[in-house]
């Protein structure tokens, strides 16, 4: 099934198949299935990742890479969009880093610490502090 429907400009949720509106909604994205999905309906599924940090670590350490613990922080950030995360959110830029990391696995393995250095913002920084401390802060 896929995410989102696109009627018009009308983005549905994959869970409930209700729209998308910024102003009231807020949505994570899954990057193992490329859905998108409301808040609210998260709480309905069952909850496959619960140690995000641990699976990053065991990802990068698979993939023969070599990254400071800030960045590993920031690719446990949720890719979230709507309300306070505006229209679009942060998945540009998370799915930026993440591109990196596939880049330097194809690569066989690299120190990809200044990749990550061009993909910064003060609002990425917040967020992976948050993350590191175990929180959701970005789609609360």
């Amino acid at each position: 099934m896929p995410c989102m429907f696109h009627q018009g400009a009308i983005h549905r949720c994959t869970e409930c198949n209700g729209p998308y509106n910024p102003d009231t909604h807020q949505q994570r994205y899954c990057r193992t299935c490329g859905h998108w999905f409301h808040n609210d309906c998260l709480q309905s599924l069952p909850r496959e990742c619960q140690r995000p940090l641990e699976l990053v670590k065991e990802h990068i350490i698979r993939g023969g890479l070599s990254i400071e613990d800030k960045y590993e922080k920031m690719l446990c950030i949720p890719i979230c969009r709507g309300k306070r995360n505006g229209i679009v959110g942060n998945e540009r830029v998370i799915m930026n880093l993440w591109g990196e990391v596939e880049k330097a696995e194809k690569l066989n393995g690299r120190d990809i610490n200044m990749a990550f250095i061009s993909h910064l913002t003060s609002d990425l920084l917040q967020q992976a502090k948050w993350a590191g401390m175990g929180r959701n802060a970005t789609c609360n």
